[in-house]
């Protein structure tokens, strides 16, 4: 019967621990046979000890052993950072399911029973060695795929307007916050004329990647259609949204689709128009009191036949306008309870009046405080738009 020596590998290091110096002896010569390292050690404690300063693809552990057995140790290199993946290959007599089922809760990933078979020691060690390799492949494609969604996130944020700015006259204000690295939020503000601005705050469905990629393409879509707007249609921001939701359709029925609330504010006569498509009603806050601006319409890119509306609203001096994603008040505290639209308009009226820093502010906190130690739920973003008292 021939042997695959496909399986072995030169200068592999393997620690071999074992409380007997005939069994390990016995081992060791069949290891270094097959060009594999060994160092040596007599029992847990004495492998930990080696473990510090230096790490192993392959570990063979008796189970039966003194100060530290073969489980406890098994318990232990799992716990080691950078030896997750490591092969753990328990030795013992014991045979029966139970002894099975301990040594894998244990961590161990092979089990070979003693006395040690040359031939069946090889072929565990290949599998093992096999299964490291596919680890260590794995690592690193993950490696390269967070290197490559931290540098989209990094141009997430540098598509991001300026947290704050002032537009003749008209302050507005910003906050941004991925539930992961790469959100599906998006939002800008743009002056398209003098003293007309405009602004959009979006929410694609999802997170992570995906949802990323889609909010940067309506996004980079959203600003060159602003671009070109005509100033008749200044007062009907719904166009653009009919145009959206011809050229991001889901066809495929995906389940890709995204809200919207897009507004147009000519500071010269301080009207203001506002389109949405299923999200949050834009809020207006005038001296404690809060309404909504609220023009309906379907999400953009679900349905081929989508119509959207336009709402009109006269902006008041010292008013403040927020657009903000489902983010902000379905985020849920660690007892899983959502902070909720009564609690936002709570807060506001509380902020009111207050410049569109502290607004911004504390809305941000407020979400952290509620969430806590609990990783948010959605993005988080909102936008705050005020005019000045005077003006």
């Amino acid at each position: 019967m021939s042997i695959n020596n496909s399986l072995r590998i030169d200068n592999e290091k393997v620690l071999l621990v074992d409380d007997s110096f005939s069994e390990r002896m016995l081992i060791k010569a069949h290891l270094q046979s097959d060009g594999y390292q060994v160092v040596e050690a007599e029992n847990g404690k004495e492998a930990l000890e080696i473990l510090e300063k230096e790490s192993f693809n392959l570990v063979i552990s008796d189970w039966l052993m003194p100060v530290v057995n073969g489980i406890e140790l098994c318990r232990a290199v799992r716990g080691i950072p950078g030896m997750e993946g490591t092969y753990f290959i328990i030795l013992t007599g014991r045979s029966t399911h139970d002894d099975l089922i301990e040594a894998f809760e244990a961590g161990a990933d092979d089990f070979l029973a003693k006395p040690v078979n040359k031939n069946e020691l090889r072929v565990r060690l290949g599998a093992g060695l096999r299964v490291c390799r596919l680890r260590s492949e794995i690592t690193s494609q993950l490696q390269l795929i967070q290197e490559d969604v931290k540098a989209a996130a990094l141009l997430q944020q540098q598509m991001l307007p300026p947290p704050h700015k002032t537009f003749n006259g008209v302050e507005v204000a910003s906050h941004f916050q991925p539930a992961i690295d790469l959100g599906g939020d998006m939002l800008n503000y743009a002056e398209l004329n003098e003293g007309v601005v405009a602004f959009y705050v979006l929410d694609v469905c999802g997170h992570g990647a995906a949802a990323a990629m889609l909010s940067f393409a309506v996004a980079d879509t959203l600003n060159q259609m602003l671009k070109q707007l005509s100033v008749d249609d200044y007062k009907h921001p719904h166009k653009l949204l009919e145009q959206l939701n011809h050229r991001f359709l889901d066809v495929s029925h995906s389940g890709r689709y995204f809200t919207i609330a897009l507004g147009i504010l000519d500071t010269n006569s301080w009207e203001i128009s506002v389109s949405q498509a299923a999200h949050p009603a834009a809020l207006r806050i005038y001296k404690s009191t809060i309404s909504e601006i609220d023009s309906g319409g379907l999400p953009v890119g679900a349905f081929t036949k989508s119509k959207y509306e336009s709402a009109q609203a006269l902006m008041r001096p010292g008013e403040t306008i927020l657009l903000y994603t489902d983010g902000l008040t379905e985020c849920h505290s660690p007892e899983n309870e959502e902070y909720g639209e009564s609690r936002l308009f709570a807060e506001l009226t509380d902020l009111s009046p207050g410049s569109v820093s502290d607004v911004v502010h504390s809305l941000a906190k407020t979400c952290t405080d509620w969430c806590g130690d609990k990783p948010m739920d959605d993005d988080l973003s909102f936008m705050v738009l005020q005019r000045p008292v005077g003006a």
